[in-house]
């Protein structure tokens, strides 16, 4: 199973690709923050980042979904850290044993965005897998350039 948050549909696309490369299903993880949209969603996005909240995910998929021992997931960055849904799908995961890959997708690839998403792994209950930062613009939808660095930078 790949796991994925994205309120703008581009962590989506890369959870769908990833999940081609891998022959597995996705899904969609949801959290109070879905239906808000725009400067609404940017306050009250931006402030939960800001502030290391974390956002209820109101859909947590069930406990044999995490039947694999490595774990995939996808999520924006916001505030050069994972998404707070994501956070919050992360800290109460059963990720015991668990190794945790992520893809990242943020409007820019600084390196500290993948040290702060490792960091923040270190801090829950599994093992920090491989953390790709992937920049990605909203002009970003070439599938076969985005399988073609998936596969690159994953495995």
């Amino acid at each position: 199973m790949i796991f994925y948050y994205s309120a703008t549909e581009k962590s989506k696309l890369y959870a769908e690709i990833l999940a081609k490369i891998l022959d597995r299903k996705t899904y969609k993880l949801e959290s109070a923050l879905d239906g808000v949209t725009g400067k609404t969603f940017f306050i009250k996005g931006v402030w939960k980042a800001v502030t290391n909240a974390e956002v209820p995910i109101l859909n947590m998929p069930p406990a044999d979904s995490f039947s694999d021992d490595n774990v995939y997931l996808c999520s924006p960055i916001w505030g050069g850290k994972p998404a707070p849904p994501i956070k919050y799908f992360l800290r109460n995961a059963p990720l015991a044993n668990k190794t945790v890959n992520m893809i990242c997708v943020s409007g820019s690839g600084f390196s500290s965005h993948k040290e702060n998403t490792e960091k923040f792994l270190q801090t829950v209950n599994c093992t920090v897998g491989n953390v790709q930062i992937f920049a990605a613009n909203y002009a970003t939808t070439d599938t076969e350039i985005i399988e073609e660095h998936i596969r690159e930078l994953m495995f």
